[in-house]
């Protein structure tokens, strides 16, 4: 009987982990990735290793 309780326990608990991170905020993508853009540092060092015009 008590491992029953340990198991409905231990299931409750994992459910409520399972819902408590669905409820999260979505985490922010990575600088320089196609949905956040680029950053001004990498638009910095892209231009300044442009080699200028003759």
């Amino acid at each position: 009987m008590v491992g029953v309780y340990l198991l409905l326990i231990l299931g409750i608990g994992v459910g409520a982990l399972i819902l408590w991170g669905i409820r999260l905020p979505p985490t922010r993508p990575r600088p320089d990735s196609r949905y956040r853009g680029r950053t001004y540092m990498s638009v910095h060092r892209k231009l300044k290793s442009r080699k200028p015009p003759d």
